[in-house]
């Protein structure tokens, strides 16, 4: 294009051009940079050929994840402690499933033959909310159970869950699709103790 042709508008159009490919060159690089710190950063699965832990790029300790294992033996070499489960509940259940997360917390679904959730028992290192129901149960309550003190939650004359500390680890028992008694949950408390 001549000088003579040029008009200010055409010279606008040429510098705002100019302006749109630095910018996408800006974002390219950005996004570039972007790219590889996060291929950086990406934390690596651990070697064990296992996914229950994920190592940190930066030397933290290993992320725990939630696992399902095959039975209360593996759950427990997993977590490093014991855990004890109301036999009244394995009776009254079809499958048991065992989760463990990291060396923290041991939990075992009770479910029937259609693969519906009846019940919860988990057992976590150190003082610890395991319970994450969020009802409004009408009825709170704290009964002694031998010497533990059970913080139980639930309607009218049934309890649908109790939680409590013994000093070391804590507890949750969860049978919200089939509340019990007091004395019944009191009897289930004494068995997952």
């Amino acid at each position: 294009m001549s000088e003579e042709n040029r008009t200010p508008e055409t010279g606008k159009k040429k510098t705002d051009l100019i302006e749109l490919i630095m910018q996408n060159r800006i974002a390219l690089v950005v996004a570039v940079i972007a790219l590889v710190i996060f291929a950086v950063v990406l934390p690596k699965r651990s070697g064990s050929g296992r996914d229950d832990t994920i190592v940190s790029p930066f030397g933290q300790e290993p992320i725990p994840t939630w696992v399902t294992l095959a039975n209360q033996q593996q759950a427990e070499i997993v977590a490093e402690y014991p855990i004890h489960y109301p036999v009244v509940l394995e009776e009254k259940c079809n499958t048991m499933e065992f989760n463990v997360f990291g060396k923290q917390i041991i939990e075992i679904q009770f479910k029937d033959s259609s693969g519906k959730l009846k019940a919860v028992a988990a057992k976590g290192k150190g003082e610890q909310e395991l319970c994450g129901d969020k009802t409004a149960y009408r009825k709170t309550e704290i009964i002694d159970v031998g010497d533990l003190e059970v913080t139980t939650k639930g309607n009218n004359d049934t309890i649908s869950l109790a939680t409590w500390y013994d000093g070391e680890y804590s507890y949750y028992l969860g049978v919200q699709n089939h509340p019990v008694s007091t004395e019944e949950m009191e009897a289930l408390v004494k068995e997952l103790y």
